[in-house]
């Protein structure tokens, strides 16, 4: 008995992947996984006996990029065969269109798909149904924020995972409530340049808040030169870090910024990782309205939603002399709690899964 693990992107980078590898290995569960690369930029040293790498050739075109989803097809469907696996997940909407023909036929209910981000096929309508049709006959549906259901059909088996941790640090207190400078940070792969620089020039020399950005960078010499240009001397910026170094860098923050804009659904319907470092770090977050991010910001009181195209300076100082400690701590507790329930649920029909093709677990 054997599942098999697929994803359409690069190991380092697949969502979930490892989740689901740790989780087989714990139950001594015999799988594969399948990762695309693109121009052999894998390491073959870190290829695992059971990892299978399709390589793509990078193509701006649209014959190549048609070409490399049609051998990528051809090639995991052949390794599906080969192996004759009990089971299959599926790692985002990509995989699960591209062979959802070949799923529904060969594996109804015997395949799960999570999905972690919105799926701009959608605005095809053959491949729409064509994904529906794919979740109709899962074995389950695994998203990564409710605010997904808004586009996602209605069907009952349609589970939600949170990436946070199992428990909150209960000694951490706000250091929001004893900083004379505000210290909001950005941590992570360093985007949305353009709502960044509008929070730059917002707070531009305002001596009682400091920027601070740690990451990636994404097109970072932008934010670099536009600091340099307008002389603005409260932003910091800091390098790449491990997740080690998370908890010391948060130490040096009093607010999250997770201000991405509300412009598509990409970011409307979208929970981040963010979210859950303002509960476990006990940060108060800044996130754009109109958002389902915005929605849980507001109902578990973690922090404030403003609209990025309007100053948001004195509306952000009037919560921070507002700021209720005891209710954002709070508010922090009870979402990790919903979050633990949503979490348990889906390991035991991630169990359930599984003992399906292995006998009921003891």
């Amino acid at each position: 008995m054997k599942i098999c693990i697929i994803g359409y992107s690069a190991r380092k980078i697949a969502p979930y992947l490892q989740y689901y590898i740790d989780y087989f290995l714990d139950q001594n569960v015999n799988f594969d996984f399948i990762t695309r690369e693109i121009d052999s930029n894998h390491l073959d040293s870190s290829v695992l006996s059971n990892q299978y790498v399709i390589e793509s050739i990078r193509s701006n075109n649209i014959i190549g990029k048609f070409r490399n989803i049609v051998e990528w097809k051809i090639k995991v469907e052949k390794i599906i065969k080969e192996n004759k696996y009990d089971g299959l997940v599926l790692l985002t909407g990509y995989p699960t269109i591209l062979l959802s023909k070949f799923i529904i036929k060969n594996y109804c209910k015997r395949y799960i798909v999570d999905i972690r981000d919105y799926i701009s096929l959608f605005g095809n309508v053959f491949l729409k149904n064509r994904f529906i049709d794919a979740l109709n006959n899962a074995a389950f549906v695994v998203v990564s924020s409710d605010g997904f259901r808004t586009w996602l059909p209605s069907i009952n088996h349609i589970l939600t995972v949170h990436n946070c941790p199992n428990k909150c640090i209960t000694s951490k207190k706000c250091t929001l409530v004893k900083s004379k400078i505000v210290r909001i940070g950005y941590l992570g792969v360093i985007s949305y340049i353009d709502k960044n620089i509008k929070l730059m020039d917002y707070f531009c020399n305002e001596q009682d808040f400091k920027l601070v950005y740690a990451g990636v960078y994404d097109k970072s010499a932008s934010l670099q030169t536009h600091v340099k240009d307008r002389h603005i001397d409260n932003v910091v910026f800091y390098g790449a870090f491990n997740n080690d170094d998370k908890e010391e860098l948060y130490e040096n923050v009093d607010m999250i910024n997770a201000i991405y804009g509300n412009e598509s659904l990409i970011v409307s319907s979208a929970l981040p990782n963010k979210l859950y470092d303002a509960i476990l770090y006990k940060k108060p977050i800044i996130v754009s309205e109109n958002t389902f991010l915005s929605k849980i910001v507001e109902e578990y009181n973690l922090g404030i939603s403003v609209d990025i195209n309007t100053n948001p300076v004195n509306r952000i100082r009037e919560y921070i002399r507002d700021f209720n400690e005891d209710l954002f701590i709070l508010g922090a507790k009870r979402l990790l709690e919903k979050c633990q329930r949503d979490n348990n649920f889906f390991m035991e029909m991630l169990d359930q899964f599984v003992s399906g093709f292995y006998g009921v677990k003891e």
